[in-house]
C-alpha cells in the first residue's frame, strides 16, 4: 500500500514506516476514511488532507501516532507515577548482522542512513507485529534490540502458562518467517530470541514536563544472560519459564546444567496442547456469551414485567 505525504505544518506520513502502522490503533483506518468520503472503495492510496478535519481530529491523529511509541502500560495509566509490580513473560530479541549492515550503508554515502532506517523498520516492525498480534506488547526498542511483554494480571482469565505458550509460539513463527532477512545490499539479518518470566516492576518516573519509564526484575536480567548465550537463529528460554509448559510439546536441548533450554521446534504433543488451549479459550468465550445472554434475558423479562404493570396501572387509572 502506498502512502502519500502531506508536506504541511501539521504532520508528515512517511513511506515504509511499517513499525508505526503495525503498532498503531488505527484512528484513521480505511473504513473510517471511506465513511468520510476521502477514500474510494477501490483505492489503495491513503491521502489525509488536514483541511477536511478539525484541529481536534488532527490532535487525535498525532496522539495516536505518538502512542505507538510507548507501552500500553503508560497509555492505560497516564500520569500514574506509582510503582506497579506484576508477573510477566518477556520475549527479548537482538538482531545479528546490524554492525555489518551499518558499515555497508555508510559506504553508500548519500541516502545510506535513510535506507538503514527503512530496512530496520521493515525487519523489526514485522517481528513487532507478530508479538502484538499474539496479545503481547512492545515495551522497549534499543537500536537493534527489543523487548516484548505479556502481562499476567490476577483479574484475567489467562494464566502464565498461556502467555509463555504464546511467547514460545510467537518466537517460533518469527524464526520461521522473518529470520535470514535478505537486505538490498546483500547483508543477511538474523535474530536471536530469549524468553523469561517472573515478577516484573514497571514505573513511570519524572513529572508532567519530562518523564521516562523503567522496567526492573529478574526476567530482564535473565534476558540479558540469554542473549549473551544465544547464537543467531536461536530461541532460548529459562528453566523457570519452561517449567510452565508441556516438555513434550517442543524439541529442546538443555544448556548450562538445565538453567536454560534451547527450543528447536514443535514436538509430538504440540497439536494436542494447542487443541486443549483452544478448547479452553472457546469454553471461556461460550461461558461469557451465556452469561451475557442470561443477563439480557433477565433484563428483558424485567422490562416486560414492569411494562405490563405500568399498562395495568394506566388502565385502572
Amino acid at each position: 500500500m502506498s502512502r502519500k505525504r502531506y508536506l504541511g505544518d501539521i504532520y508528515t506520513i512517511i513511506d515504509q514506516e511499517e513499525y508505526i502502522w503495525a503498532m498503531r490503533t488505527s484512528a484513521y483506518d480505511q473504513m473510517v476514511l471511506r465513511e468520510r468520503g476521502s477514500l474510494s472503495a477501490d483505492s489503495e492510496d491513503i491521502l489525509i488532507e488536514p483541511d477536511k478535519y478539525s484541529p481536534h481530529m488532527m490532535l487525535i491523529h498525532k496522539t495516536t501516532i505518538l502512542a505507538s511509541f510507548v507501552p500500553d502500560e503508560i497509555i492505560l495509566n497516564v500520569n500514574d507515577y506509582s510503582t506497579k509490580t506484576f508477573d510477566a513473560c518477556i520475549l527479548s530479541g537482538d538482531v545479528s548482522g546490524f554492525t555489518e549492515l551499518c558499515e555497508t550503508y555508510n559506504q553508500i554515502g548519500s541516502g545510506g542512513p535513510t535506507r538503514l532506517t527503512d530496512t530496520l523498520n521493515n525487519f523489526i516492525g514485522a517481528m513487532a507485529q507478530e508479538i502484538i498480534s499474539r496479545g503481547g506488547d512492545i515495551i522497549k526498542f534499543s537500536g537493534d534490540a527489543f523487548l516484548g511483554l505479556w502481562k499476567c494480571s490476577k483479574n484475567q482469565d489467562y494464566t502464565m502458562r498461556d502467555y509463555i505458550q504464546e511467547a514460545i509460539n510467537c518466537a517460533l513463527i518469527i524464526q520461521k518467517n522473518h529470520n535470514n532477512f535478505k537486505t538490498d545490499v546483500g547483508v543477511t539479518l538474523k535474530v536471536k530470541l530469549g524468553i523469561s518470566s517472573g515478577a516484573f516492576l514497571f514505573s513511570l518516573i519524572g513529572d508532567s514536563a519530562v518523564s521516562h519509564y523503567i522496567e526492573v526484575g529478574q526476567p530482564i536480567l535473565d534476558s540479558k544472560e540469554i542473549l549473551e548465550l544465544c547464537r543467531a537463529g536461536d530461541i532460548i528460554i529459562t528453566e523457570k519459564a519452561y517449567a510452565y509448559v508441556d516438555s513434550s510439546a517442543y524439541v529442546t536441548e538443555c544448556l548450562l546444567n538445565g538453567r536454560y533450554v534451547r527450543i528447536f521446534g514443535v514436538g509430538p504433543s504440540w497439536r494436542q496442547t494447542q487443541k486443549f488451549l483452544q478448547q479452553q479459550a472457546q469454553t471461556k468465550v461460550s461461558e461469557e456469551a451465556d452469561s451475557d445472554t442470561s443477563l439480557s434475558s433477565r433484563t428483558s423479562m424485567f422490562n416486560r414485567r414492569h411494562s405490563s404493570e405500568f399498562a395495568r396501572k394506566s388502565v385502572s387509572m
